[in-house]
Formats: C-alpha cells, structure tokens, sequence
C-alpha cells in the first residue's frame, strides 16, 4: 500500500472507491491518497469482441478487441492483450488484434494476458 498525504482538512468528506484508488478525508484528520500494490486487479476474465468470425474470401480483415476484467467485472485500465493465431496459413493477426483471412480453412484466434485468455472461431470461405 502508497500512503500520499493531501493538504490538512481537505474538503472531502468520503471515502471514494476507483478500482485499485482510494481517496479518504475526515475533519480531525488530514486527507491522504492509498494506491494498493500493482498487484490487487488481476485479470480474472476477457471479453473478446467478436467471439466468432465469418470471413467470405481471403485478404479481408477485422479489427478485434478484447476487454481485460478484473474479479469484479470490472475493466482494468491498461492491461496489455498478447494476440496469436492457431493457424496462420488460414487466419492471421497482428499485435494489435487485427484480424485477417489467409486462406479458406477454419482457425482460431486467442487473446491472453496473464494466463487468462479468451478465443474467438474463424472460417474463411
């Protein structure tokens, strides 16, 4: 745990939850900031968007996204997604989750961070 002391009396009166961001204040006492360790939101799921994928002909592409959720299902901010394709002569991505069709054929495309992942079914007409 970060303790960052605010100026004394701080006009918050509350306590204020944000993720891993603690934010407190009472009259007697001065107000501070708490960051819990990097640790405290670990991914606990991934939405992947889409979760399937239909491609008519080889060389079209589609941007996928993937949400990294912590325990509460909650978004966290800035987690990395490592991309990778089960077979990359038939459906390619990038590090970006750009998806594009190769070949006719069926793949899979997996998004991971940590070792949480999240897979999407691709077939290329």
């Amino acid at each position: 745990m970060y303790r960052y002391p605010l100026p004394a009396r701080a006009a918050l009166l509350t306590t204020v939850l944000l993720g891993s961001l603690v934010v407190w204040a009472c009259r007697e006492s001065p107000a501070a900031i708490e960051f819990d360790d990097p640790g405290f939101r670990r991914a606990a799921s991934i939405t992947l968007f889409p979760n399937n994928m239909v491609f008519d002909e080889p060389g079209e592409s589609f941007q996928f996204t993937a949400r990294v959720n912590d325990q509460a299902g909650y978004s966290v901010v800035g987690a990395r997604v490592h991309w990778e394709s089960s077979d990359r002569s038939v459906v390619s991505v990038d590090s970006l989750g750009l998806v594009t069709a190769v070949s006719p054929g069926s793949g899979t495309i997996t998004a991971i961070h940590d070792n949480v992942t999240a897979k999407a079914d691709v077939v290329v007409r």
